[in-house]
């Protein structure tokens, strides 16, 4: 092929003219792009350091919420567990007797076996934006009195 000469080649059902020149800068524009691809695809399937950052961050709040707390103040005081979407557990609401119960999961600590069991999670139970009990054994008293 002659220098300055046009090369043509299909790309997707697509007929397109490449100079020489145009062809290296091509190839060499798609490996920053299939890097990052590959790179987010990884992250996107090993959620762990995400989750130790919420675990983390967990335990340097925790301390500050009580029973009889808002919940406006619990859900702005811990860390938002809306990116473990698939890796926590979803807020369970109800009625009972008139008053309006919900019961949140916080990720408070993880095992690298890629599931999400009971103790990787405190419930945080709140009867009419109040918060009422925390973890598990405290819930549980709550939702089967004797």
């Amino acid at each position: 092929m002659e220098r300055g000469q046009r090369w043509n080649y299909s790309r997707c059902g697509l007929n397109v003219a490449l100079s020489r020149n145009q062809r290296k800068r091509s190839r060499f524009s798609v490996a920053p792009t299939l890097v990052i691809t590959i790179f987010l695809f990884i992250q996107s399937c090993v959620p762990g350091p995400m989750i130790d950052h919420k675990v983390t961050a967990y335990h340097n709040v925790a301390g500050a919420i009580d029973v009889g707390d808002p919940k406006s103040k619990v859900l702005a005081t811990l860390p938002d567990q809306a990116s473990l979407a698939g890796w926590g557990r979803p807020r369970e609401a109800t009625i009972i007797n008139g008053k309006k119960v919900e019961i949140y999961y916080f990720r408070t600590a993880r095992v690298p076996d890629g599931k999400t069991t009971d103790d990787e999670l405190v419930p945080y139970l709140f009867i009419d934006d109040k918060l009422h009990a925390m973890g598990w054994t405290a819930v549980r008293a709550f939702t089967n009195p004797k």
